[in-house]
């Protein structure tokens, strides 16, 4: 095992725990209300650390993304999977919709992550991955279900839950 394995796998000191989970805050806060592409000066400026601090602990933006946000795509694939699991096809597809949007909206950085290739670290973009083909799934059962939704169209409804997050966010100082 190399010196720098082993300092990855040491436990941090409290200090510089207490810095990582005060980055993660601060990056959570700014990612959620200005997406992605916000800097790691306002990241470090946010959560009360200098840049050398922010550094070393996440020596890259994109090991932060993956820090911040492979659990929360995972709970959107945990979330399309429960959806499928419900007795009524057309419900199980309007429940997934609803509370993905609703993540979505609360979470500007998590929309663009979901919707984005330009971050896909390995174990994120698998999980990404894993949202379409359940998504088309719940968009099938609905179809199957019988005549009350013939119309339903996969693509379609992608298109749709692409276009709510945004439709949301312009209106957020109205009604989400």
């Amino acid at each position: 095992m190399t010196e720098q394995t082993a300092m990855a796998h040491r436990p941090l000191r409290r200090d510089a725990e207490r810095n990582r989970r005060r980055i993660l805050e601060g990056a959570a806060a700014a990612f959620a209300e200005q997406g992605l592409d916000v800097t790691t000066d306002e990241i470090a400026r946010r959560s009360g650390v200098g840049i050398g601090t922010f550094y070393r602990r996440f020596p890259t933006k994109e090991l932060l993304i993956e820090a911040l946000f492979e659990d929360r795509i995972g709970k959107l694939v945990e979330l399309a999977e429960e959806c499928l699991r419900d007795e009524d096809p057309w419900s199980g597809l309007v429940s997934f919709l609803d509370q993905a949007t609703a993540r979505q909206v609360a979470d500007r950085g998590l929309k663009e992550l979901v919707f984005s290739t330009a971050h896909g670290r390995a174990r994120i973009s698998a999980d990404r991955d894993r949202i379409g083909p359940l998504f088309f799934a719940l968009v099938e059962r609905a179809q199957l279900a019988g005549p009350r939704r013939p119309a339903v169209a996969g693509p379609a409804l992608g298109r749709v839950q692409r276009l709510l997050p945004a439709r949301a966010a312009v209106t957020r100082a109205v009604a989400p």
